[in-house]
C-alpha cells in the first residue's frame, strides 16, 4: 500500500525550499493527501509556463514542450524520487500488488495567479 509520512514531506519540503528559493521567485504548496501522495504545486515562478493551470504527467516530464516547465518539474521529480530511494518497495512478494513499485503517488501541478 502507498504511504508517505509526515516527517518525508517536511525533508522533501526543506530541500525543495532550498533549491527553488522564494528569494528567486518560486512560491510552492507541498502537502500530503490521503497518507499515499505528495502534491505539489508551482503558485508563483519567475519563468514563464504555457499554462497557468495545468496538471503535470510526472512519467512525462522530459516530454514537455516548455522549456521552463521541464526543467522546474524536472528538479521537482528528482528532489521527490531521491527522498523515495530510502522507503521500501511496496509490491514486494505481492504478486497482485499495485502496479508500481514506487512507495507513494506524485500529483504535480501549476496554479498561477
Amino acid at each position: 500500500m502507498a504511504y508517505i509520512s509526515t516527517d518525508q514531506i517536511k525533508e522533501i519540503r526543506k530541500e525543495l525550499k532550498g533549491t527553488l528559493t522564494t528569494k528567486d521567485g518560486f512560491k510552492l504548496s507541498i502537502r500530503r493527501e490521503h497518507y499515499s501522495t505528495i502534491c505539489i504545486v508551482v503558485k508563483k515562478s519567475p519563468l514563464a509556463f504555457s499554462s497557468n493551470d495545468k496538471r503535470i504527467n510526472d512519467f512525462y516530464i522530459d516530454r514537455l514542450e516548455d522549456k521552463n516547465e521541464r526543467t522546474v518539474f524536472g528538479i521537482i521529480n528528482k528532489v521527490v524520487n531521491r527522498h523515495a530511494g530510502a522507503c521500501n518497495d511496496r509490491n514486494a512478494g505481492d504478486i497482485g500488488a499495485d502496479y508500481a513499485n514506487f512507495p507513494y503517488f506524485k500529483n504535480f501541478s501549476i496554479e498561477l495567479n
